[in-house]
């Protein structure tokens, strides 16, 4: 963990943070797409950074587990799947089956570090594209992710491409001297490219050597040998045979010799040929001897290997016999499940009919209960109805006696207001004889017609008075006739007649009275007269 983060998500933000070339910016097709499926992270990481160089050809995913390589399948489009077998939620072989039924055209490059020729048998029949065994080598990983994406260029190559590309990204990037850009390369991609030389020299140096120990080793076979296998070993026959012809060889060559050179020296060559010959005879012998231990060791190699093949043919055999222990005594405890599972659907079903049953007596009930509720409705609905029939004569009589006590007090009005009618007439009556006695006193006080005419003055405004008395006492009456409605209505337009011919008729009394009388006024009618004047 770095910073709270897993090695995962490490690894996925280094790739996103990778600098981009050209061809992802639309100059180059689409390169292919990688998904990396195991659980150990130091192993993904250095594989990631292995393959990082490649970046231009291919893009690297990962995932811990195949249930989250399930998960990338689903979201994004992969070229190729290089698996792990042993992994936890989901291993190799179930994500390889999921494959095969859901994306059969994606190639799988599986890898293991437990592998057995029983487990390359099996994963080769699910058709997977290589197996390779742990540990891996870079370089070998990155051959065989070529193949599976078809990409026709080397890995070789492209680490040369790539180096050049990152060179020339680095030399554009940099600022640019007044003098124009430098198109020479710079020290780290020169070390590079003389680091990769160095390589495919040693490589084809060594190439060279072995070819010419083959050559030196198949010069000194018989051209007719025997293989066996991927190796060879000559027989007694076809060494006596090499014998001969080596032996044949040097005789004809010495009778064409002994006719050219004096017997001196045919008798040296003969020598010397004889002793070619045992030395070839020698030869021959370690070669066959060598050879023969070869075969004794590469039969020994393979009985240990039928051994070994029996032995896990055993531990297949055991292996399965487990299972099917092991499926069996599952069946067995499958069954006593579905047995349980009988039980409490039995259990349940009675359940529910107990249940059923319940409901059905709980819906009985309540269809009593809303038969009761509908009787109880129906009754207080009639009593109810009841009780608003007596409260509405009730209500009735409450208004009957309501409007006779009204009709009551409207006879009293009208006997108050002939009472109040009464009093001001004779108000009015008091009124006329104190007009009366002023009238008098004006006439006999004849001499004092200021006084006089300060009567009549006052007589006036007492008739004025009188007038607004009788207005106002008109409207009293007009408000009791409404009050008494239709019947005040009547004696109200009587009394107004009755009244107004006897102001007239006093007042006419009043005046002529007063022409009669010459009696001055009072001090009180004087100063009434004289702050009327003011006003």
């Amino acid at each position: 963990m770095t910073n709270g983060l897993s090695n995962f998500e490490v690894l996925k933000q280094k790739i996103s943070t990778l600098p981009q070339d050209d061809f992802l910016k639309g100059r180059q097709p689409r390169v292919g797409e990688v998904l990396i499926v195991d659980d150990e992270e130091g192993f993904v990481l250095s594989l990631a950074d292995g393959l990082s160089a490649y970046r231009k050809y291919f893009n690297l995913r990962t995932a811990p587990n195949g249930a989250e390589a399930v998960k990338i399948l689903k979201l994004s489009p992969i070229d190729l799947v290089i698996t792990d077998l042993s992994m936890p939620k989901m291993d190799g072989f179930e994500l390889l089956a999921y494959m095969n039924r859901n994306y059969p055209k994606i190639p799988v490059i599986l890898m293991t570090a437990f592998g057995t020729p029983k487990i390359e048998e099996i994963v080769s029949n699910m058709g997977i594209f290589r197996y390779l065994e742990k540990p891996l080598d870079i370089n070998s990983i990155a051959d065989n992710i070529f193949d599976a994406l078809g990409i026709k260029t080397s890995p070789l190559e492209s680490k040369v491409q790539v180096s050049g590309q990152r060179q020339k990204t680095e030399r554009q990037s940099s600022s640019s001297s007044p003098f124009g850009e430098r198109t020479d390369f710079s020290a780290t991609d020169v070390q590079t490219k003389i680091a990769i030389a160095k390589k495919v020299s040693e490589e084809e140096k060594n190439k060279a050597k072995l070819e010419n120990k083959s050559k030196a080793e198949m010069a000194g076979k018989s051209k007719s040998l025997a293989t066996f296998g991927s190796r060879t070993s000559l027989s007694v026959a076809e060494l006596e045979k090499m014998r001969e012809e080596a032996r044949m060889k040097l005789e004809v060559k010495v009778k064409d010799d002994a006719g050219k050179r004096s017997s001196e020296d045919a008798e040296k060559k003969a020598l010397e040929a004889a002793e070619k010959r045992a030395i070839l005879e020698a030869k021959a012998k370690t070669e066959a001897e060598r050879f023969a231990r070869e075969e004794a060791q590469r039969k020994a190699k393979e009985a240990e290997e039928r051994a070994e093949q029996e032995a896990l043919a055993r531990e297949d055999a055991e292996m399965r016999a487990k299972a099917a222990t092991k499926a069996k005594a599952e069946a067995e405890k499958r069954a006593e499940q579905e047995a349980l599972a009988r039980e409490n659907a039995e259990m349940r079903a009675k359940a529910a009919t107990k249940a059923k049953a319940e409901a059905e007596e709980r819906a009985r009930q309540e269809a009593l209960a809303r038969e009761e509720a509908a009787k109880k409705t129906k009754a207080e609905a009639k009593a109810k109805a009841e009780a608003e029939a007596e409260e509405k004569a009730r209500q009735e009589a409450l208004a009957r006696e309501d409007a006779e006590m009204r009709a009551k007090a409207a006879t009293k009005a009208k006997a108050e207001a002939e009472e109040k009618a009464t009093q001001e007439a004779l108000a009015r009556e008091d009124a006329e004889m104190r007009a009366k006695a002023a009238t008098k006193a004006k006439a006999e006080a004849e001499e004092r017609a200021e006084q006089e005419a300060l009567a009549r003055e006052e007589a006036e405004i007492r008739a004025k008075a009188a007038t607004k008395a009788k207005a106002e006492a008109e409207e009293r009456a007009r408000q009791e006739a409404l009050a008494r409605e239709e019947a005040g209505k009547k004696t109200k337009a009587e009394a107004e007649a009755k009244a107004k011919a006897e102001a007239e008729l006093r007042a006419k009394e009043a005046q002529t009275q007063a022409k009669d009388k010459k009696i001055g006024p009072s001090e009180s009618t004087k100063q009434k007269l004289s702050a009327w004047k003011k006003s």
